[in-house]
């Protein structure tokens, strides 16, 4: 095979950012190639060790002490971190394993991880099993972010055999878990029984499953691409999607975009997800205020428009009021139940004649119902729902929209008006930005 220091290098040469390289180190058959390969690239001080212990099998100590037996023999300094997994499946060893990491990183590093061909193999097989589309078939990424690091894998070009061939010429000791040789996970089922057999037939097997990985990202790429041309034109400054715009779409674009939208908040939209966003959603009577609950977010509609609430937004208000008090002349953002709320002080603030004393001050309170204000310059009194109404403000936001009072009445609608009680100070303004709106202070228009 090539020499595969200079590969190695060469996969790494233009990181010029990193500050501190990472091995995921195992013990393994990869991560010790790996490791070895990072320790005669870079000097000692660059480079950190993480093994993370499982607890989940007999020999687990005894994997610990030889990672760090192995690297004091390489001058690489190594930390081994304990994880208690949910379960022990692969997939809660996984979840506790990129956790740890995500904690334990920080700005500047460079995780490298030492999967290899083999592995994108197995992936893109079970993901085809479990049914996955292009964003799925796009396998194991080479680069990604992880917390507030770098994740690579320079050596997802290589097959097994190469780095078994590269490590025994070069006389490395590397841990073989029994574990991989139990065929009741699902990935050493396939490896053993499916991937084993097909490659003795297609040698090539794995250099194909690679490049149809590639294919798939360029896909989902180009994908994504069309998706945020028609968010751009479908989407609200509520952040919320235009239905009677999406309905005019082909089928499969709507399904693209939703699946764009959506997974945006962490939420995967599969096949049966789509199908009863269209139901629900799409073709529902108009009046009709239908929800659906990925994750932790929450499809609404309102006014043929489709909503996305996240966090903080699904839950409802638990106070009644608040007792801050808001004064006039200065500006000031505060986090009040359900949002943020930015006041901004007119020209008056920087009058000298204006005493902080002379300034009245503002208290918050929460609707109850049946209130009514006089909007300034309107010269007539509305009620509170007419004014949410008329500004397109969804049902489920004003109950926890705050208003600003004034001896017992409203001043201040944030983010809609002002009453005939602040007459006297022109250029306020008080900017009400919900957190299911995203920061948003802008709503559905009529």
């Amino acid at each position: 095979m090539s020499d595969l220091l200079s590969e190695f290098r060469q996969a790494l040469a233009d990181q010029h950012q990193v500050s501190r390289w990472v091995i995921g180190y195992s013990g393994g058959l990869d991560s010790t190639v790996l490791l070895v390969l990072a320790a005669r690239l870079f000097p000692p001080a660059s480079l950190h060790a993480l093994h993370i212990h499982h607890q989940l099998q007999p020999q687990a100590d005894a994997w610990a002490d030889h990672c760090e037996a192995i690297c004091n023999q390489l001058g690489v300094s190594c930390t081994v971190i304990r994880v208690q997994p949910e379960g022990s499946s692969e997939n809660a060893a996984r979840e506790a394993r990129y956790q740890a990491f995500t904690q334990w990183l920080t700005p500047g590093d460079c995780l490298l991880l030492g999967h290899h061909a083999g592995d994108q193999s197995e992936t893109l097989l079970y993901r085809l099993i479990r049914g996955a589309g292009v964003n799925g078939l796009a396998g194991i990424p080479v680069r990604r972010t992880l917390g507030k690091a770098l994740l690579l894998r320079p050596l997802l070009q290589f097959s097994r055999s190469q780095l078994e061939g590269w490590a025994r010429d070069q006389g490395l000791n590397w841990i073989e878990d029994p574990s991989n040789q139990l065929e009741h996970y699902d990935r050493n089922f396939l490896r053993h029984q499916v991937l084993d057999p097909l490659r003795e037939r297609w040698s090539h097997l794995d250099h194909r499953f690679a490049e149809t990985a590639q294919m798939m990202v360029e896909a989902r790429d180009l994908l994504e691409q069309l998706a945020r041309q028609d968010l751009l034109l479908l989407q609200s400054e509520a952040g919320a999607l235009d239905l009677v715009a999406l309905k005019q779409l082909a089928e499969s674009r709507q399904h693209n975009l939703l699946r764009y939208w959506v997974g945006e908040s962490g939420y995967l939209l599969n096949r049966k997800d789509l199908l009863a966003i269209r139901r629900q959603f799409l073709e529902s009577k108009e009046d009709a205020q239908p929800q659906m609950r990925l994750g932790r977010a929450l499809l609404r509609r309102y006014r043929q428009h489709l909503f996305l609430l996240q966090g903080e937004s699904v839950s409802q208000p638990t106070a009644d009021s608040a007792s801050v008090r808001i004064a006039l002349d200065r500006a000031m953002t505060l986090e009040l139940r359900g949002g943020e709320l930015e006041v901004v002080p007119g020209d008056y603030a920087d009058q000298a004649d204006l005493a902080d004393e002379t300034m009245p001050q503002l208290s918050i309170l929460y609707r109850s119902g049946g209130e009514v204000l006089c909007p300034l310059g309107k010269g007539f009194s509305v009620s509170l729902k007419q004014l949410f109404q008329d500004a397109g403000v969804p049902p489920w936001l004003r109950q926890e929209w705050p208003l600003l009072m004034l001896d017992n009445q409203i001043a201040a609608v944030p983010g809609i008006c002002n009453t005939e009680l602040l007459a006297d100070y022109p250029g306020l303004n008080f900017i009400w930005r919900p957190f299911s709106l995203s920061g948003r202070a802008f709503f559905v228009s009529l």
